[in-house]
């Protein structure tokens, strides 16, 4: 983990009612910065995001903890001596957040993913790379209050192309098994949901002329529930993107989908 450096986020936080933003709160730094994700915690919300505005000339992870002010409680950079990406972040019972994302300076060789535990006052409690010695990236995270699953993308040499699993690793960064939900082409996973004790899995399918948007749903011992596919054209390729439930009028659960055209929530 790198020493703390001054806030050099460039974020947003867009509060709509009734079609207004009610306040935005902007950092940068000299570099490229980049928002990635934000949950709820507490009195407040966690933001995650990288920074290439580092003295080392890499890229780091950073936190940003506010209150429900948007006053900052907290700040922290971490990662490693590589370059470092964010993809997502939840929180426990207990008010630990789980950090994940991808890094050049991986132990397995290679690129790794890669996650860190960090609690309620802002103190890194570990980290964990995971990873063979191919490309390995971190892509999406998820809990169930008991497990983390964590979606990874890793390149398949025999294959020549990348394929997606996810992990499901306990509290304290150990790992009890995976789930292969790769299909017949490079796919990244762009966001998991725990859902009625399944995981429905949000995935892009990398063809040749366009892309898919691919749907299923799993259950932990890695059995294929059902699955959809939204198919774009070579005009028009559809990007999968995050999935939510709606808890509070209990319609079920939604997914974004995009493309050239528009965006479209089914």
């Amino acid at each position: 983990m790198k020493k703390r450096i001054a806030i050099i986020l460039m974020m947003l936080f867009p509060v709509f009612l009734i079609g207004q933003t009610a306040e935005i709160i902007a950092y940068g730094g000299i570099d490229h910065d980049e928002f990635q994700d934000i949950i709820e915690y507490e009195d407040g919300y966690v933001v995650l995001g990288f920074t290439s505005s580092t003295e080392n000339n890499s890229s780091d992870l950073f936190l940003l903890r506010y209150d429900t002010d948007l006053q900052e409680v907290w700040q922290l950079a971490l990662g490693t001596a590589g370059a470092d990406q964010a993809a997502g972040l939840v929180s426990d019972s207990d008010g630990n957040i789980y950090v994940l994302g991808s890094t050049s300076f991986g132990e397995n060789g290679g690129y790794d993913a890669y996650l860190a535990k960090i609690n309620s006052d802002g103190e890194q409690l570990w980290e964990r790379n995971f990873g063979d010695s191919e490309w390995n990236f971190g892509s999406a995270i998820e809990t169930d209050d008991n497990q983390l699953f964590i979606g990874m993308r890793s390149f398949s040499p025999d294959l020549n192309r990348f394929q997606s699993e996810i992990l499901l690793v306990d509290y304290d960064g150990i790992t009890s098994g995976s789930v292969d939900i790769s299909g017949d082409n490079d796919e990244t996973i762009t966001d998991i949901l725990w859902y009625e004790s399944q995981l429905l899995v949000s995935t892009t399918e990398e063809l040749e002329e366009t892309s898919n948007a691919r749907l299923t749903s799993w259950d932990l011992a890695g059995v294929l529930q059902w699955e959809h596919i939204f198919e774009g054209t070579a005009d028009s390729p559809y990007l999968s993107g995050h999935l939510d439930a709606d808890e509070i009028n209990d319609l079920g659960w939604c997914i974004t989908l995009l493309n050239t055209e528009d965006t479209e929530d089914t």
